[in-house]
């Protein structure tokens, strides 16, 4: 297993901690609309994938490095 994998997969999992945290405090700030909250959750429930697919591509980088060099 390559060290880009095994440090991707912790950053991740702790901006997906992190993420958690902070749209849980920020929708307990909201008003109690139905309108309100559906928009917050539809768009707090899409946002974490990018930053998560940035980790994720920084960990593909170079991928097939061992297989040009033998």
């Amino acid at each position: 297993m390559r060290w880009r994998t095994v440090l991707g997969s912790l950053a991740i999992l702790l901006w997906m901690f992190v993420y958690c945290l902070l749209a849980w405090w920020l929708g307990s700030l909201l008003p109690f609309n139905m309108a309100v909250l559906s928009i917050y959750a539809l768009v707090a429930g899409i946002a974490w994938i990018f930053p998560a697919l940035k980790i994720y591509k920084w960990t593909r980088k170079d991928a097939g490095s061992e297989l040009r060099n033998p």
